[in-house]
């Protein structure tokens, strides 16, 4: 297999507050921030050859993968596995809320991401279990260079999976909205070439 570029992109900045939340699998809209910063990765990667396109079946990663693949002629494959991660019954609350209510789970899940599931949601070995076997069949049958756009949570873990980090690490690998990530693979090997570019 010849070597190829596998770019990851987050989605573009979403409609939310300015208090962080735990916005997981919430379907929010890109911001007109966000379709800004989706029109500057299409400009960054214009002239790059694209075989295909992923993204999650969210609005916001599709919008971004619709964007990016403007006048290329390629529909964005959506797939669920690419979802952000379940966060259970912490979906869409408050950072602060969830400190202050659950002041012992809040702590396990920053000491222990790998293991730590909020109820009814995912933990980072879930999503990594979910995400790297859709991940490693399209890298390895797809034989020029591919995007996937996707969520912070999903490209920590592919980086993760890329770099052998342990997931105990996930949250030291930072993913800005409309970032940029470019991984080479040579059909053995993952090599991280550029991360959190924007």
């Amino acid at each position: 297999m010849a070597k190829k570029e596998i770019y990851l992109v987050r989605h573009g900045r979403i409609k939310s507050d300015e208090e962080k939340r735990y916005i997981g699998q919430s379907d929010l809209e890109l911001t007109e921030e966000g379709i800004l910063q989706a029109q500057k990765l299409y400009q960054t990667l214009k002239s790059n050859p694209l075989d295909q396109i992923y993204c999650s079946n969210l609005r916001r990663t599709q919008k971004t993968a619709e964007i990016i693949g403007a006048g290329r002629g390629l529909v964005p494959v959506v797939l669920p596995e690419l979802r952000e991660i379940n966060m259970g019954i912490w979906e869409g609350e408050r950072f602060a809320d969830i400190r202050a209510n659950y002041p012992d789970e809040f702590e396990r899940r920053g000491q222990d991401p790998a293991n730590f599931k909020p109820f009814g949601g995912e933990c980072f070995k879930d999503l990594y279990d979910r995400v790297i076997p859709v991940f490693e069949r399209i890298i390895n049958e797809t034989q020029k260079d591919i995007l996937f756009v996707s969520h912070a949570g999903v490209n920590r873990v592919i980086l993760a999976h890329a770099l052998g980090l342990p997931l105990r690490n996930i949250f030291k690998l930072k993913q800005e909205y409309g970032c940029l990530n470019v991984i080479s693979f040579d059909g053995k090997t993952l090599c991280v070439e550029k991360m959190n570019s924007t």
